[in-house]
């Protein structure tokens, strides 16, 4: 196959009549797929001695004797991906824009999935991440568009940003539990995504972590949450109610703003012991004219919270929860 025996720096390649890039050298077969030509340099901490194996849409099967980073990227062909037990990382760019890609099997043992891995996997459904990994690089499932189910365990405790931005068929997400921090913008634009529970765990909450996450309804905020972001729950215009735990200290600007179906947000946690939160500016609960009822427990938390600063003009929008119509916001 169009290809010749090269050392394990660096290698060289021409497309055969199947558009696969084949090398040899002393490790085993390895299959390139992401350029037309030209060559690529081995990222030496990378290699492993377990087979990754290929199934093209072709119908034909290949094997990759070592794992190459970017040797998938911008492939079309690949529709399944089986990799070795011993691979520990899946480098960044491995399957960036794979649009074939319908199955991934990631096998226990791996610890770490860098950015953009998989990328523009427009037709992958579902993965499974192993109880191994516990980082998910920056916009690993970026734009995963078919994606519908993500479950992680609770080992995977760093998600950084954008890792499921765009997947906007995501409809339910599992995290785990030892995550103090969801990075900015990880769920963003996920418009299916209906319910999503935050683990106990969060202290922080990034900015645009759920922005524009249309259907939302229910999010349910941890119990000693300290800050939430700028934008962090923007656009979700079908969160109905939100409770906020008397340890939060900090709300930033526009974190609820454009949220239509919202019918109160609940303060009655805070007592007049409590810190009042500080927000930067008046427009984390969206315009003036999108207000609606922020409640208390008690007059005199109300009061507290009237005064405190850029809280003052949201005066006329508190009300003690007693006298509120409405009793079920929880």
């Amino acid at each position: 196959k169009n290809k010749n025996t090269t050392s394990a720096v660096e290698f060289k390649w021409t497309l055969n009549t199947n558009g696969v890039i084949v090398a040899k050298d002393k490790n085993g077969t390895i299959i390139c797929t992401s350029r037309s030509s030209g060559s690529y340099l081995w990222d030496n901490g990378m290699l492993i001695d377990e087979w990754i194996t290929l199934e093209l849409s072709d119908g034909n099967d290949y094997s990759l004797g070592n794992y190459i980073k970017h040797c998938l990227t911008n492939n079309h062909q690949v529709t399944s991906v089986y990799l070795g037990a011993n691979i520990k990382t899946i480098a960044n760019f491995t399957l960036l824009n794979s649009y074939s890609m319908k199955n991934v099997t990631i096998p226990y043992g791996v610890e770490s999935i860098l950015e953009s891995a998989f990328e523009g996997c427009t037709s992958l459904k579902n993965i499974t991440i192993p109880s191994s990994t516990a980082m998910i690089g920056p916009e690993c499932f970026y734009k995963n568009t078919s994606l519908k189910f993500i479950s992680l365990s609770n080992s995977a405790t760093s998600i950084l940003s954008f890792a499921f931005g765009n997947c906007y068929h995501l409809r339910s997400v599992v995290l785990s539990e030892g995550m103090t921090k969801l990075s900015h913008a990880i769920f963003s634009n996920c418009h299916s995504l209906e319910y999503i529970k935050i683990p106990d765990s969060v202290k922080s909450l990034s900015y645009n972590v759920f922005a524009k996450c249309f259907k939302i309804k229910l999010i349910e905020i941890p119990n000693e949450l300290e800050s939430i972001n700028h934008s962090t729950f923007s656009f979700c215009h079908s969160i109905e109610s939100m409770k906020f735990p008397n340890t939060v200290k900090t709300i930033g600007a526009n974190a609820f703003t454009e949220i239509f179906a919202m019918k109160a947000y609940d303060f009655t946690e805070f007592t007049v012991d409590h810190q009042v939160p500080t927000i930067s500016e008046i427009s984390i609960f969206g315009t003036i004219s999108q207000l609606v009822p922020i409640l208390f427990r008690d007059q005199a938390t109300l009061d507290k919270f009237k005064v405190a600063t850029n809280w003052t003009v949201l005066a006329n929008s508190m009300i003690v929860k007693g006298i509120y119509d409405n009793n079920d916001t929880n």
